[in-house]
């Protein structure tokens, strides 16, 4: 994940309470809570505690759809990349593999 973004963000946290707002040009992160507080965030500390970003189901699944076909176009023509980049890249995006523990309760 870059160090800031270029627009708009959400983020959620890794327990999913919390959430974060990143506004160009108005930086930190700022996390609000009750009674009209909150704390601001620089984006360093956002990604190394693991917040992850928040997007519309139809967003977030265009951008997986993007990098699946990114990574087939790369793996077709020239070879030597396997499904664990591709994880990679999703992971690195935002979107891990959920463990497979997860994926057998589905």
């Amino acid at each position: 994940m870059p160090d800031a973004p270029d627009g708009w963000e959400f983020r959620l946290s890794p327990d999913q309470r919390l959430f974060a707002i990143y506004e160009p040009g108005n930086t930190p992160w700022f996390i609000p809570a009750p009674a009209m507080r909150g704390r601001f965030v620089e984006s360093p500390e956002m990604n190394r505690h693991g917040w992850t970003r928040y997007l519309p189901a139809s967003e977030a699944a265009a951008e997986v759809l993007r990098i699946v076909s990114a990574w087939c176009v790369e793996a077709n023509e020239h070879g030597g990349v396997d499904a664990g980049d591709l994880a990679f890249r999703l992971e690195q995006a935002g979107f891990p593999l959920p463990d497979t523990e997860e994926v057998g309760r589905g």
